[in-house]
């Protein structure tokens, strides 16, 4: 059996506050009491890295990736390293599905952080078969997209970033090494009440290309996950209410068949 390692950038601001109000009430659960602080170090790899290269003396999200998998893969070479994508806001790519690698784009476009040096790294690993990709979907309730957030704008969109590393013989360096990349969905949701129309334009969307698989069908995904249960995102709301964890928001549940739930 696989473990699995999922790299993430940050944890969720719900989760923080719900642990800060456990602890001025005094509920703090015994493992909370009686766990370290977390070191320095982790705390740097854990916060939001908004690029894949260094910047201001700190480093990129690739550095991290790359040398966290160096040390890990050894000592567990049958875990699976889930990484997620920067924003590439300039290419209207959600936060965590900017995995764009195509530098005639990003000069077209301008300011766009180039996975294209992480890529081309990580296919000479040893481990890349171990790694799957895992971008965030999101539709316009959080991610505030105004265009491009349904049909053809978004599926070309989402296979410029990822999908066209799973087709074919996925992603290429210059060197000729390629590798074609399993793919889940890190994390999607929708929100239809703040979302309204768009939202379900764009949630229709999301379910037509996850089933039919990116590039129309010449890649497919391994799986998603969906955020989330608990309603501690605003922006998103979750499967229960937060009002009343007994209520259950039925139109989010019906959503995910489309999905295979």
């Amino acid at each position: 059996m696989s473990r699995v390692c999922v790299f993430r950038q940050g944890e969720r601001e719900g989760e923080r506050a719900r642990k800060g109000e456990r602890k001025k009430r005094g509920e703090e659960t015994e493992e909370e009491k009686n766990s370290p602080p977390p070191k320095k170090k982790t705390r740097d790899f854990l916060k939001n890295i908004p690029q894949w290269e260094p910047s201001a003396g700190k480093p990129g999200l690739s550095d991290l990736y790359l040398k966290t998998m160096d040390r890990i893969a050894p000592l567990c070479p049958s875990c699976l390293f889930f990484v997620e994508g920067t924003g590439q806001s300039n290419a209207r790519a959600n936060w965590g599905d900017g995995f764009i690698t195509d530098e005639d784009f990003i000069r077209e476009n301008g300011k766009i952080s180039s996975a294209k040096p992480f890529f081309d790294k990580l296919v000479e690993k040893p481990y890349i078969s171990q790694v799957v990709l895992s971008p965030h979907i999101y539709c316009p309730s959080s991610s505030k997209a105004s265009d491009g957030f349904a049909g053809a704008e978004l599926f070309e969109r989402l296979d410029r970033s990822f999908g066209e590393k799973t087709a074919g013989k996925g992603y290429c360096n210059p060197d000729g090494t390629c590798h074609k990349f399993a793919v889940v969905v890190g994390e999607t949701s929708n929100n239809f009440y703040s979302g309204g129309a768009k939202e379900k334009q764009c949630w229709d969307s999301v379910v037509e290309y996850v089933k039919t698989g990116p590039v129309g069908g010449k890649g497919k995904f391994s799986g998603w996950y969906y955020w989330g249960w608990n309603s501690n995102s605003a922006d998103t709301g979750g499967i229960v209410s937060s009002a009343n964890p007994r209520d259950i928001d039925w139109q989010k549940v019906d959503s995910l068949r489309g999905l295979g739930f």
